[in-house]
């Protein structure tokens, strides 16, 4: 696939490795640890109004396993669902599918006591795979197979679980924020089919794109 395809994809893996690298290696704006403590996500930080920490958060990584792990799941299936969604949609997805877990998890930590620092794209990348299992039960072309998705699904549950440092909020919440935002954002299967006819060779197009894709 061309670049330009999924080129909001590249921009969010590019913005992750900078925040990370560059004060990693540079101590530029400030050591790692400092980033994180400016940009995570802190009970703290929210109820002193610094809301941009439910942004930020989804941008930094404790570690280089860290990072590596959700960049990776972050191109390979950031690249297919904006392929489907095209750059306008899938752009809402992704804020949403960042903001979301981070405000549940805020209120979780907030009801259960804890003042915890959490910080990683796990939310954003759970929120793509919920957006792949939405746009495969409504059928749209490119979507993945519906029992490999809801495998992988359960496989990656199951991994954050197994660790207690784990934000599982964050993926739960991203999943089910991601399949609802897709699952609204998405045309129907009927709509998809009757786009192709429309384009098909010999025929005229009429009518707007349903994908929003430009």
């Amino acid at each position: 696939m061309k670049a330009k395809n999924f080129i909001v994809t590249i921009i969010l893996v590019v913005i992750n490795l900078i925040l990370y690298f560059v004060p990693q290696l540079f101590k530029i704006p400030a050591p790692l640890n400092i980033v994180l403590e400016l940009g995570g996500l802190t009970l703290p930080g929210i109820e002193q109004g610094e809301y941009f920490r439910l942004l930020t958060a989804a941008f930094l990584h404790f570690s280089i396993r860290h990072l590596v792990n959700n960049m990776l799941i972050l191109a390979l299936m950031g690249e297919r669902v904006e392929s489907i969604m095209g750059h306008a949609r899938y752009t809402v997805l992704c804020f949403f599918g960042a903001v979301v877990p981070n405000i549940i998890s805020f209120y979780y930590y907030k009801g259960m006591g804890q003042d915890v620092l959490s910080a990683g794209a796990s939310g954003l990348v759970f929120a793509l795979n919920g957006a792949m299992v939405a746009a495969a039960v409504k059928k749209i072309p490119g979507a993945l197979n519906i029992g490999r998705l809801i495998f992988y699904t359960l496989f990656s549950l199951n991994a954050g679980f197994s660790s207690a440092s784990t934000n599982n909020i964050a993926h739960l919440s991203g999943l089910a924020a991601g399949f609802l935002i897709a699952f609204i954002l998405l045309p129907n299967a009927d709509e998809v089919k009757e786009q192709e006819r429309r384009e098909a060779p010999g025929r005229g197009f009429e009518g707007p794109d349903p994908w929003g894709r430009d």
